[in-house]
């Protein structure tokens, strides 16, 4: 849990699970037996995201659009009590997580589904990737619906007495996962579309420790934590909704939700970039 030293790289490896989320469920929604990469699952689940993206990549089009791929993957920016301290969700609307297999999928450490070669099409790999985040948060809030039952649990740090280092606790009701009623009546449109969707997971980190340099202005603006995500994910498979809800950048209404395709897509879009000094080369490994 303690392994990484830069909280931003938590909340990308919380994206990276929502991916696959998204790409597990839509591998069995659209009857694919086996898929080698992400493409061959977008492929048949997003077509005209997958075109619009071969497009670009031929020169046929020069603005990035998620089209039927979107509010896929959100990320929303809110406040937390302090202005340094965000609360950040991430919603993905995938394959939803049952209860019982909390513990052994988004609350466990090292229990990775996703080390065998048939799940090439997934980012993660470890299992571990989430749980790194935990450290740069107040609390973690994991609400996920799976047949049509929000699941949820609350993981928070804790000092206990005769333990060397901080504990991390979830709770639960013995062993049980809880379970929330949707009494909902007002409430953001993404928490909204969460709730209605027919499956899926929201994790809210609250209180996020992240480097001025990706809060200090609107998420979506150069540098900031929209072009965060564009490097981590480089040659990401979906697009990722950015939506910048803290009061100080409401008034900003044109830049409240933008996506982030990944750095391989916006050096085909970007307008700066230099496509005669653009190209590409074969690196020969292992014959």
């Amino acid at each position: 849990i303690n392994s990484l030293r830069d909280p931003e790289k938590g909340v990308i490896e919380r994206i990276t699970n929502a991916i696959d989320a998204v790409l597990e469920k839509e591998k069995i929604r659209c009857s694919i037996s086996s898929a080698s990469s992400p493409d061959i699952i977008v492929k048949k689940a997003f077509p005209r995201y997958y075109q619009h993206r071969k497009d670009i990549l031929e020169g046929k089009e020069t603005k990035a659009q998620a089209l039927d791929a979107t509010d896929k993957i959100v990320v929303a920016i809110n406040d937390g009590s302090q202005s340094n301290k965000p609360t950040i969700d991430i919603i993905d609307k995938g394959t939803g997580i049952d209860g019982p297999q909390f513990s052994s999928t988004i609350l466990s450490i090292n229990g990775s589904n996703k080390l065998s070669t048939d799940k090439n099409y997934l980012i993660g790999t470890f299992g571990q990737g989430g749980s790194t985040s935990l450290p740069f948060t107040y609390a973690t809030l994991i609400i996920s619906k799976y047949n049509n039952i929000f699941h949820f649990t609350i993981i928070k740090r804790f000092e206990l007495a005769g333990c060397k280092n901080f504990t991390f606790l979830y709770l639960g009701n013995g062993d049980k996962i809880l379970t929330l009623k949707n009494d909902i009546v007002e409430s953001d449109e993404y928490i909204k579309s969460f709730v209605d969707s027919e499956s899926g997971t929201l994790v809210r980190m609250i209180e996020t420790e992240i480097p001025r340099e990706y809060r200090m202005n609107d998420v979506v603006k150069p540098g900031m934590l929209g072009d965060l995500i564009n490097t981590e994910l480089f040659n990401v498979a979906l697009p990722i909704k950015l939506i910048e809800n803290r009061s100080n950048f409401l008034e900003n209404k044109n830049a409240q939700a933008r996506n982030s395709f990944g750095s391989y897509i916006k050096m085909h879009t970007w307008k700066y970039a230099k496509t005669d000094l653009s190209g590409s080369f074969v690196i020969d490994h292992n014959n």
